[in-house]
């Protein structure tokens, strides 16, 4: 495997020829230095769809159907208010990029 990595940058030859797509030498890092995943990846893994069903009938039949619904309404909740933040601060740079080029064009 060596010889792979040999004379290529960050290891990409490797990579793409193992087809690993959770490569942290291709993906990068993020801010705190952890490996950087693709979106979702969880939700493609098929292990984890299942563990993640096997927790959900778990927590139905201890908690019943209601306090599971309100779970999963309050992460979608926070899921939306995320992507409105998210949201609001390109809409703050637009506009500001908006005002910086009307001044520009003196109007």
């Amino acid at each position: 495997m060596n010889e792979l990595r040999a004379g290529t940058p960050s290891g990409t030859a490797r990579s793409a020829k193992a087809g690993s797509q959770g490569d942290p030498d291709v993906l990068g890092r993020d801010r705190r230095g952890h490996a950087a995943q693709p979106p979702g990846r969880d939700a493609r893994d098929p292990w984890l769809r299942l563990l993640r069903r096997e927790v959900e009938a778990l927590a139905r039949t201890s908690h019943g159907d209601r306090y599971v619904n309100e779970r999963q309404d309050k992460a979608e909740l926070a899921r939306v208010n995320r992507e409105i933040r998210r949201l609001r601060t390109s809409l703050a740079a637009f506009e500001e990029r908006r005002s910086k080029l009307s001044f520009d064009l003196g109007g």
